[in-house]
This record gives structure tokens, sequence and C-alpha cells, in this order.
């Protein structure tokens, strides 16, 4: 039970870094961004398709890890607590989502943004508390999980999930730390997107 929310956030993780990092990269490779470039189509437009078509993927995918978990590990849900998963999911996809496209809009290379992805995604997993609590980091990068939105999402499901916390009160910072994030990358992705080099 106390792994799910982290089987859950590493899943997160992947779908917004990778998907979303790897595909624009290869979109400009590909020259697919520069044909885009020649329609009327805004560049907010772009992203916020991309944006919505990756989210329903990864709520879809969730709903199918919930369902697995209840029926062959019996996690306890609540209906309040699934819809409380539901936005952390929401909210943890655009963070990671935002940061991949922030990465992919300085990165030309497809080898590249493989490796520098997973660059980044080493410290989102190992720096949170996906697998152990931060306490048992040394106190400088517990200080640095801390602000990280790999900690805030693993940290509000298995709130919602194992302590049954739904006040909205008691999940805001969370919630907060991960809306922040969202919002800081997607505001550099759109400032620094180019349909082409």
């Amino acid at each position: 039970h106390y792994l799910f929310a982290g089987v859950l956030t590493f899943s997160v993780i992947a779908s917004g870094l990778f998907a979303t990092g790897h595909t624009l990269v290869l979109y400009r490779q590909n020259r697919f961004l520069k044909k885009l470039a020649t329609t009327p189509l805004p560049r907010w437009t772009f992203v916020l398709a991309q944006v919505a078509a990756r989210s329903l993927l990864v709520l879809a995918q969730v709903a199918l890890l919930v369902v697995a978990a209840r029926l062959l590990f019996g996690v306890p849900f609540t209906a309040l607590g699934v819809l409380w998963l539901a936005v952390i999911t929401l909210l943890g996809v655009l963070a990671f989502m935002g940061l991949g496209f922030a990465l992919a809009c300085v990165i030309t290379s497809e080898d590249l943004v493989t490796d520098v992805i997973s660059g980044v995604q080493l410290p989102l997993i190992l720096l949170s508390e996906i697998f152990f609590p931060l306490a048992a980091l040394p106190r400088p990068l517990a200080a640095l999980g801390e602000w990280l939105p790999s900690t805030a999402m693993v940290r509000l499901a298995r709130d919602v999930l194992l302590y049954d916390v739904t006040a909205p009160a008691a999940l805001l910072p969370g919630l907060v730390l991960l809306g922040a994030w969202a919002a800081i990358t997607f505001a550099v992705s759109l400032l620094v997107f180019r349909w082409h080099e």
C-alpha cells in the first residue's frame, strides 16, 4: 500500500517527461513543427492540445492502476479519495509535462534529450519519498527534495490513499507546490518555444 503512491508518481514522471520532451524534439527533427509554423495555429493552441491529449492518457493509466491496486492488493479507496487522486495526478502530470516541454525547447537532438531527461528523472525519483523518507537522506539533499514536484505528489497521494486526508486545507501546500512547478515550467516553455531551429 505504501509503495502504490510511489509507483503512481513514478509513472506520471515518466509520462510527463519522456512522452512530452522526447515527442517535441522528434517533431522538431522531422520538421513537423516547421510545417505547423506555416499554419495559423498559435503556439499556445499546439501546447494545449499536447497537454490535453497526454493528460487524458495519464488519467486513463492511473484509473487502471487504481483498479489493479484495489482488486489485486486491496488498497483502500474512497470516492472522495479517488477524486482527490485525479486532481493530484492532473497537477503532477502538468508539472512534469512543463518540465519536459522546457527541456525540449532548448535541446534539439533526440539522443541528447533522452540522456538529459534520464539525468533529470534520477534526482526526481531518488530525492523524493517515492521509495524511502527524506529523513534517510543527508540534510542538504533532503532540503532539496522538499521542493521537488515528485515529493509533493507522492506525499499528497499517500495522504489521500493511506491516511484518508481529504480536507482541502491539509492538501493545499502540496497542491500549491505542484501548481507552481506547472505554471513556471509552462511559462518558461512558451517563452522559449520555437516552431523550428
